[in-house]
Order: structure tokens, then C-alpha cells, then sequence
């Protein structure tokens, strides 16, 4: 997989990067969490006017984009981290849950139950046009959800879910795994399991394997750092496929469409990173098993055509259906929550 050759396709408006980028920027600033559908559309988070996110769609041009949760029957807030059934025909994301009385410190309550955290979320289901949505969960005040997705045969549904608040700063994460069903023409979940492979304090689902035996997720214990974990859900053989003693920060990890690679995010090799309470990542790939390691961006490197003046950060990932392209939430200004970049670029 050789590094990426790309052109930009349009601007909206330019971030600190040098002129001869080799990214497709198809969304500046105003783009968020992202998943490739199998309709070849991407689904993506962007917030509103009050910064609120919410749950959109486009081609992989950038163009047709249509935002999905702005009508009626969606919660008014938070509407985040979409992910495409693979029939095509829904779309699982994350939602603030708008009965519960915001606190008077509402811009920091903004952050603090964004798409990225989670606080105070549920899983919602929409068809793809967005025409209809149903909760799927109703938790309550201090816990949520986290990164749902579907496994590939569409029959069962992968999320992390905080059972609470504490201890600071991650609280306590386990997973989850449901059948995921039509009733009378409603979608439900039955028959939820609690995953805690190694018993960690915090987790996060990415993806499951194409044969649906595996899945990764990103755990972390109080004293430990974040790191990726395969799993078998049949065997219950748990793999770190990253360093468990190194301090870097791994995250977002996912199978390609044929399973012989696992793109992800990672601190590592990025000078700085992590101090002052700021993290600069890139994305690298990997062997399904773990080996081959290799950077694949070069973001918080001043000597590389991408290079992004200050701290970037690369996050969320996914594989086009064919495997051929990759689309990449891409920040800059180090800021976790901030709204950041849709980039496309070739994974060939």
C-alpha cells in the first residue's frame, strides 16, 4: 500500500497546510466522525449554527451533501458517530438525550457529551434517507454509548456503553453486543452481552473482521495507555495488536474489506505528543495479526508535504466498500472536539 497520491477537489477554507497536499479535502472544518456505506455514500457528523452535531450524507466527492437528523423525530442536540447497516437501508449513530436538564455550564456540557464522549447518549437507528429514526436504547442521566457498528452479515450490533461516570477522567466502559432485529417493521435490539475482555476500565468498538468472528476495540486500565485489541467473540481469545508498554495513544482501528489489513490511529513517532495534555496522531497500518507495521501519514512532521502547522490530529477512519479508498476525520489545533476535516485519499 503505497502512500497517497491525491488532488483537492474543492476548498472551503484553507488550513495551515503546505500548498502541494496529496489530500482530497471534501469537507473543511465543519466535518466529523465518518462511515463509507455500501451505496458508496459517506455518512458523517458536522455541528449546526449552536454547534450541536448532527448526522449528514454525501458522495464521496463531497457534493449531494444532505443532512439527515435535522427534521422532526430526531433529539434536538447531539446527533453523532453514524454507522451504515450493510444492507444500506439504516444508519446506527449516537444521540445527546435532550430530556435530560442541561447544567448552567452548557458549552462544556456541549463537550462533554459530544460524539466523542458519549455522556449522556443512546443508540438511535434512521433510514438511510433519514425519513424515520427510533431509540434503540433509553440509559439515563451519567451513562452512554460510544462508536456502535454493525457486524457484516447485519444481524448483531457492536457499541461501548459507560455504566458511570466514575472514576475520572474515562468512567467505567464496558461493551455490548445485540441481536439487531425488525419488529413489526420497527428495528430492536435483543439478546445484549456484556463484553470485558481483560477487564479494563475503558473501551471503544471500531470494527468487525468480514467474517464477523472478531472484532477490535481500544481498552485501556487506569495505569495503562490507549492500545488495540482483537478479540475472538466465539473463542474469547484476547490479542493486543499494539504495544501495551509503550505511551502512545491507538485508537480507531479497522479491518479492510478483505481483512488482510487494519488501518488505525496512533501517537507514536510524533515528537511532543501528549504533553501539556495534547496528543498529535497520525494513521498507520498493519497485518491483521498485528505485524508490518508501517506510518502511513505525516501530518505532525514539519519536512512532510502534509505537514499541518501545530498539532494535528488523524481520528476516525473507514475503508471505502471496495477497499480502494479511505475516508479520514482530519483536526488541526490539537483540539479533540473542535470541527475538523473530511479527507479522502487512495489506499492503493
Amino acid at each position: 500500500m503505497r502512500l497517497f497520491t491525491l488532488m483537492i477537489l474543492f476548498l472551503m477554507t484553507m488550513p495551515a497546510m503546505a500548498q502541494d497536499s496529496r489530500f482530497e479535502f471534501v469537507v473543511r472544518y465543519t466535518g466529523g466522525r465518518v462511515d463509507w456505506g455500501p451505496n458508496g455514500l459517506i455518512a458523517l457528523d458536522r455541528p449546526d449554527e449552536s454547534n450541536w452535531s448532527k448526522i449528514w450524507a454525501m458522495k464521496q466527492d463531497g457534493s449531494g451533501l444532505k443532512c439527515l437528523s435535522c427534521g422532526d423525530g430526531y433529539p434536538k442536540l447531539h446527533n453523532g458517530n453514524p454507522a451504515w447497516h450493510p444492507s444500506g437501508n439504516y444508519i446506527v449513530y449516537q444521540a445527546l438525550d435532550d430530556r435530560i436538564k442541561q447544567p448552567f455550564w452548557g458549552g462544556l456540557y456541549q463537550l462533554y457529551t459530544s460524539p466523542g464522549s458519549g455522556v449522556n447518549n443512546n443508540l438511535w437507528v434512521m433510514t438511510a434517507d433519514g425519513s424515520r429514526a427510533w431509540p434503540l436504547t433509553d440509559l439515563g442521566k451519567g451513562k452512554g454509548v460510544l462508536h456502535p457498528h454493525f457486524s457484516h452479515d447485519g444481524k448483531h450490533l457492536l457499541w461501548a456503553q459507560m455504566e458511570s461516570t466514575k472514576p475520572l477522567p474515562t468512567g467505567k466502559w464496558v461493551m455490548k453486543i445485540a441481536s439487531f432485529e425488525l419488529q413489526d417493521g420497527k428495528p430492536v435490539l435483543k439478546n445484549i452481552r456484556t463484553l470485558k475482555p481483560g477487564d479494563m476500565l475503558f473501551y471503544e468498538t471500531h470494527s468487525f473482521s468480514p467474517d464477523d468472528t472478531e472484532i477490535l476495540f481500544t481498552g485501556k486500565n487506569s495505569d495503562s495507555n490507549f492500545d488495540i485489541y482483537k478479540y475472538n467473540i466465539s473463542t474469547e481469545e484476547l490479542t493486543p495488536l499494539t504495544d501495551i508498554s509503550e505511551n502512545f495513544w491507538d485508537e480507531h482501528a479497522h479491518f479492510s474489506p478483505d481483512g488482510k489489513k487494519i488501518v488505525w490511529m496512533s501517537s507514536k513517532d510524533n515528537d511532543g505528543s501528549q504533553k501539556g495534555g495534547f496528543v498529535k496522531t497520525d494513521w498507520w497500518i498493519m497485518d491483521a495479526d498485528g505485524a508490518n507495521k508501517r506510518r502511513l501519514t505525516y501530518f505532525n512532521k514539519k519536512t512532510a508535504p502534509e505537514y499541518i502547522k501545530g498539532k494535528a490530529i488523524a481520528a476516525d477512519i473507514s475503508w471505502s466498500p471496495d477497499g480502494r479508498k479511505l475516508a479520514g476525520y482530519l483536526q488541526d489545533n490539537a483540539s479533540a472536539e473542535k470541527p475538523g476535516h473530511v479527507v479522502i485519499f487512495s489506499a492503493e
